[in-house]
C-alpha cells in the first residue's frame, strides 16, 4: 500500500473536553458493525445503557436496495447521549478509546482508497486542525509504503497517476513563494492547464445556490442572512440591481449616484483586502491548497475535472465573502480566530453533506 497524507496530520492531537466546539454534538453518531456487535455484548448497566441508546433504521441505496444503519440519535440538547457535562466520553472512560466507533476514531480524519492507493487527509470542521492549520508553513506531502495488498483490481493506475500529478504540481504552484500572481489568479491557471473553465458566476448567482443547500448546522441560516446583507452593497450586485432599475441599496449619502456607491464599495472591498494582505493572501493560499488536495482524487471515481473545480472555486469565492461579512459585521477586524471559525462552519455545512459537495459541483441547478 502507498499512503500520502500532508505534514499537519502528525501536528494533530485531540484536546477533547477543551475543544469549543465538540464534535460530539450536532452529529449523530453512525455506528459500524463491529462496534455495534461489541456493544451488544457489554455487560452490566452500562451494557444495558448502550442498547437503550442505539437506533436501527432501514433507509434506501443508491441501488434501490434497502441500507441498515446504527446510530446514536442525538439528544434533546443536540449531544450524543455519552458526551458528558465535561464534553468528555463517557464510553472512553468506562470501556477504553478502542470501544469508539469507527467514525468517533478516525475523525476529523478522511480517507480515500483506490486499489493500493490511500490518500488521507484532515477536516477543517475540527476547530483544533483549523488552528495547526492556518499557523503552520506551507503543506507538505508526506509518502509510506507497506506490504499490505489490497489489490488494484480494475485500477487503472496510469489514470491515477496523471490526476494525482495534478494534484501534486497544483500543490506546488500554490505554494510557490517565489510566485508574486494572487490566489485567484493561480487558481485560473491551474484551471487553465487542465483544460477547465474557471467559474464566472455573480455573487448574487452563488448565494442563491449556497441558500439551496440542505441546511446541516445551525449556524448557517444565521451566516448567510449576514452574507446576503453584506453582499447586498457589492459591485455585482449592484449593477445587477441598477441594470433592473431597482435602486442602489437602502441608504446612501444624499446626492450620491449608483455609480459612486459602486466604486465606494469597491473601496470597501479593496480596503478589507489592504488591511489583511499580511494574512489573507496567506490564507487563502492554505485553502486553496486544502480543496484542491482533498478534491482532486474526486476526479478519477466521478471523471468530471470540471465539477470538482467548480466546487473548489465555489468554496473559496464564498468563503472569501463570509470573511468580508465578518469583518464588516464585527467592526472592520477579522483575525485568525475569525478565519478558524468561518472555515470550521464552512465545513461542518458542506463537507460533511455529500448532497450539498454534489450541488455545488453542479454546473446549473441543484441537485
Amino acid at each position: 500500500m502507498i499512503y500520502e497524507y500532508p505534514d499537519t496530520v502528525l501536528q494533530f492531537s485531540c484536546i477533547a473536553g477543551k475543544c469549543q466546539d465538540t464534535c460530539c454534538a450536532g452529529w449523530e453518531v453512525d455506528l459500524d458493525h463491529e462496534t455495534e456487535e461489541y456493544y451488544r455484548y457489554v455487560e452490566g448497566a452500562f451494557g444495558k445503557r448502550l442498547r437503550r441508546s442505539m437506533k436501527i433504521e432501514m433507509e434506501s441505496g443508491a441501488d434501490g436496495e434497502e441500507v441498515r444503519t446504527c446510530y446514536f440519535p442525538l439528544t434533546e440538547q443536540n449531544r450524543c447521549p455519552f458526551l458528558d457535562e465535561g464534553n468528555l466520553c463517557e464510553i472512553i472512560r468506562h470501556l477504553g478509546p478502542e470501544a469508539i466507533s469507527v467514525v468517533c476514531d478516525e475523525y476529523p480524519r478522511y480517507f480515500e482508497l483506490i486499489g493500493n492507493y490511500q490518500q488521507m487527509d484532515m477536516s477543517l470542521s475540527c476547530m483544533e486542525f483549523g488552528r495547526i492549520f492556518f499557523s503552520s508553513g506551507p503543506m507538505r506531502l508526506q509518502r509510506m509504503e507497506d506490504d499490505t495488498d489490497r489489490g488494484w483490481g480494475d485500477t487503472d493506475r496510469g489514470r491515477l497517476r496523471k490526476i494525482l500529478d495534478i494534484r501534486n504540481e497544483a500543490v506546488r504552484y500554490l505554494q510557490d513563494e517565489r510566485n508574486p500572481i494572487p490566489w485567484r489568479e493561480r487558481m485560473d491557471e491551474i484551471e487553465r492547464r487542465i483544460g477547465v473553465a474557471p467559474v464566472k458566476e455573480s455573487v448574487e448567482s452563488l448565494i442563491r445556490r449556497m441558500e439551496q443547500l440542505e441546511v446541516i448546522d445551525h449556524r448557517w441560516s444565521d451566516t448567510m442572512e449576514q452574507v446576503r446583507k453584506t453582499a447586498a452593497t457589492h459591485p455585482d450586485c449592484k449593477r445587477d440591481a441598477v441594470g433592473k432599475n431597482k435602486g442602489c441599496g437602502e441608504k446612501k449619502p444624499q446626492n450620491q449616484t449608483c455609480a459612486e456607491e459602486i466604486e465606494a464599495q469597491s473601496l470597501s472591498q479593496l480596503e478589507f483586502e489592504r488591511v489583511h494582505e499580511d494574512c489573507i493572501p496567506s490564507w487563502f493560499t492554505k485553502l486553496c491548497v486544502y480543496f484542491v488536495f482533498r478534491y482532486t482524487l474526486d476526479i478519477y471515481t466521478e471523471d468530471d475535472a470540471a465539477g470538482v473545480f467548480r466546487y473548489i472555486d465555489r468554496s473559496l469565492h464564498f468563503l472569501w465573502l463570509m470573511c468580508w461579512s465578518r469583518w464588516v459585521e464585527s467592526g472592520r477586524k477579522l483575525r485568525i480566530e475569525d478565519m478558524i471559525d468561518l472555515a470550521h462552519l464552512y465545513s461542518r455545512q458542506v463537507e460533511h453533506c455529500e448532497e450539498n459537495v454534489a450541488a455545488l459541483k453542479m454546473k446549473d441547478g441543484m441537485v
